[in-house]
């Protein structure tokens, strides 16, 4: 390899590497644009903000007909 193909193949490492940082770049900053005005939709049975109860929660309600019952 010579000194002449070593240069092409650092420029053109340097430049693909800038080209995908200014691609996710992008990307980021159109996602931002999504996130901050379109309102989100679920296509589940569970909402977009929906979660799962801790143990903590759980016993600090009062069960009303029965106990749950544990998972194996």
């Amino acid at each position: 390899m010579s000194v002449e193909q070593a240069s092409i193949f650092l420029a053109g490492a340097i430049l693909t590497c800038a080209g995908f940082s200014i691609i996710a770049i992008a990307i980021v900053f159109i996602n931002n644009l999504f996130a901050k005005y379109w309102k989100s939709f679920t296509f589940g049975i569970f909402p977009a903000n929906a979660r799962f109860m801790t143990e903590e929660e759980a016993t600090r309600i009062s069960p009303s007909f029965e106990e749950p019952k544990k998972q194996k």
